[in-house]
């Protein structure tokens, strides 16, 4: 049977032509086969690569390279992440999680597109990372030792491909408009600047304007610049036609440059149809028109940078999006999807896209198909929103990462973890989506502590203790941990791009204290089930007494993870910096556990000592004391 025949991606155009894709490159020999790797995501442990800065391993891929800018490429490539697999498996890592892969806008206003964030032609590789054959040689090997890979894509924007002819001129420049002071009896109209190339959010669209006024929508031009890959978008979709959806105006929103981003339990309300909040808490006040002029650029707008924002509504930019990261999953043997920008596209989109790709990976022979989205965003109740009505099977656990923040770096009280916890069933869907990956949302979140989008944990912090001990909790944790690249070498830069290191200058090495570190956690998940499987009730927790801020409330944090009543691990984490402090309930009594009377537990925690035990007393009460920045990982002595 054909590859064609056995895989086809069959898409309906908008004229009623069908179109279909087959499973591999006609350019590369040989088909691709598709299978599933991943028995229970929960079992897993996510590595998050940005390609260009972790290795270069092909140095015929290396031009246009300027290794001393954080802002520009370095030259890793996917050779590069191949030859280091071994270090990856070293620390304990089960799946990959590689930065986007399609050709980018190579350069703008003096940045590249090193990211992959930027694409411009969905259909072709970047260049800078490899060919086709050398990002399947990484899947295959990664599979072979394995290990799973996810591919990063964007479905929200595409980059800086086009400019607003505002001025009318032809040519992208700095439009102005506006006579000044015309006179002591007419009124003042200021001269007004903006930029062509990424002007500020309009409704209902970006404007021409001269100085006589407005002058109807502007236009936009597509660049046809080869050496900076200032050219027009390309989907691939429809195939075959002499045209390309993403070559269109329509198919992008034209509104300008998000400036005003808002607050997003407003947004939530806002993009889920709920009844708008009115309170004189800034954080919940969402009368209709901040709702209207807010939560509109959000979703409308365009990144700041001139990354331009699709109509993901219109039928045939879901097709176009679909065809694109479909036709990547019939060429490579990828285990699931990152998804950016999910609060920036409607929900009927993902309600769409995810439901179609599910299918597809099915019909490839890929089960269980992995994907989960970005929402940066604080708000518990908006990130979860994403995890009903069949959309993402999971997402970015935002929430808890600036809650780890507050308890594990700036000594707020432990009960915030437990109180998150505690909202999880009400915000995030409870019920597996059809075709996924057979396990609700609620019990796949991916926890992390920092990544390519926010300063590393130990930047305003550095303390390797405090990170230890948030270690601690994101590798015993209920969900899947994520990593990002290198966190185990205490990598401490700030915000983008600082937060972009090169992984080489490390010499990738397994002596650090920190790889150690999880690298041991990792062997202690991997051995004991509930660490990986089982349900998590909190024990112990630190909490202010009611009306007082929390502030200096740093303690110990207590919890169970269980798969029954007689298979179940205990961890218990002290906060403080300083202090050594008890186990206990915030009330101060014991701390109670589901162990048996006379249950001997021993800490198996890294670098534990093996004579650390102790007896379960009457009704499963446990006395604790534990040290300063100590993570503590107790078992029955049977299961040691």
């Amino acid at each position: 049977m054909s590859c064609r025949n056995r895989a086809a991606l069959v898409l309906i155009a908008g004229a009623g032509a069908l179109a279909a894709i087959g499973c591999y490159d006609p350019g590369v020999a040989g088909t691709q086969k598709h299978q599933t790797w991943v028995q229970d995501w929960r079992d897993e442990v996510i590595y998050q690569v940005l390609t260009d800065r972790f290795a270069d391993g092909d140095t015929s891929n290396d031009y246009n390279l300027r290794p001393n800018d954080m802002a520009r490429y370095h030259g890793g490539d996917w050779k590069g992440v191949e030859d280091h697999l071994d270090y990856l498996s070293g620390l304990g890592v089960t799946t990959l999680w590689i930065s986007p892969i399609v050709k980018n806008v190579e350069s703008d206003a003096s940045i590249d597109g090193y990211h992959g964030y930027w694409a411009q032609d969905l259909t072709a590789l970047n260049p800078h990372m490899g060919d086709l054959g050398a990002l399947r040689s990484l899947v295959d090997t990664a599979h072979g030792l394995g290990m799973k890979v996810i591919l990063d894509i964007v479905t929200n924007h595409v980059g800086q491909v086009f400019f607003y002819d505002i001025n009318g001129n032809g040519v992208p420049d700095e439009a102005v408009w506006g006579g000044g002071q015309q006179g002591q009896d007419l009124p003042t109209t200021p001269i007004m600047h903006r930029s062509e190339y990424d002007p500020e959010y309009e409704e209902p669209q970006v404007m021409s304007r001269t100085s006589l006024g407005i002058a109807g929508p502007a236009p936009v031009i597509f660049y046809h610049d080869a050496p900076s890959n200032h050219m027009p978008p390309v989907s691939g979709y429809p195939p075959g036609a002499s045209f390309d959806v993403l070559q269109m105006p329509e198919a992008y929103h034209r509104r300008g440059r998000v400036y005003n981003w808002g607050n997003d339990h407003c947004c939530y309300q806002w993009f889920n149809n709920l009844p708008l909040d009115t309170s004189p808490d800034p954080n919940y006040d969402c009368p209709t028109q901040v709702a209207n002029d807010v939560c509109n650029q959000v979703r409308f707008g365009d990144f700041p940078g001139g990354l331009k924002d699709v109509a993901s509504e219109w039928t045939e930019v879901r097709n176009a999006m679909f065809y694109a990261y479909g036709r990547w999953l019939s060429l490579v043997d990828f285990d699931g999807f990152r998804i950016d920008t999910l609060k920036h596209v409607e929900h009927e989109f993902w309600q769409d896209f995810a439901p179609r790709i599910r299918q597809y990976a099915a019909d490839l022979g890929k089960k269980r198909f992995f994907m989960f989205g970005e929402a940066f965003s604080g708000d518990d109740q908006l990130i979860g929103s994403y995890t009903f009505n069949q959309e993402v099977d999971s997402v970015f656990y935002f929430s808890q990462k600036y809650t780890i923040d507050d308890v594990f770096k700036n000594g707020r009280a432990t009960v915030r973890l437990k109180n998150l916890y505690d909202q999880r069933a009400k915000d995030f869907s409870s019920v597996p989506q059809d075709n996924g990956v057979e396990q609700p949302p609620t019990k796949v979140l991916v926890n992390f502590l920092d990544n390519h989008d926010v300063a590393r944990f130990l930047y305003d912090k550095p303390s390797v203790p405090a990170l230890h001990s948030a270690l601690v909790f994101l590798l015993t944790e209920d969900g899947i941990p994520c990593i990002y690249y290198g966190t185990e070498q205490d990598f401490h830069g700030g915000n983008d791009p600082a937060n972009r290191e090169d992984m080489w200058s490390t010499n990738y090495n397994r002596s650090n204290q920190t790889y150690r570190f999880i690298a041991a956690l990792n062997a202690i998940r991997r051995k004991y089930e509930p660490l990986r499987r089982g349900d998590m009730l909190y024990r112990a927790w630190t909490e202010a007494p009611a009306g007082q801020d929390d502030a200096n409330m740093a303690g110990v944090l207590a919890f169970e993870r269980f798969t029954s009543p007689e298979n179940r691990v205990l961890v218990a984490i002290n906060t403080s910096d300083t202090d050594s402090k008890p186990a206990v309930q915030a009330n101060g009594d014991p701390m109670v556990t589901g162990f048996a009377e006379g249950t001997v537990l021993v800490n198996v925690a890294p670098d534990a000592d093996p004579n650390d035990q102790v007896t379960v007393g009457p009704g499963g009460t446990v006395q604790l004391t534990i040290g300063p920045r100590v993570g503590k990982i107790f078992v029955p002595q049977n299961m040691q």
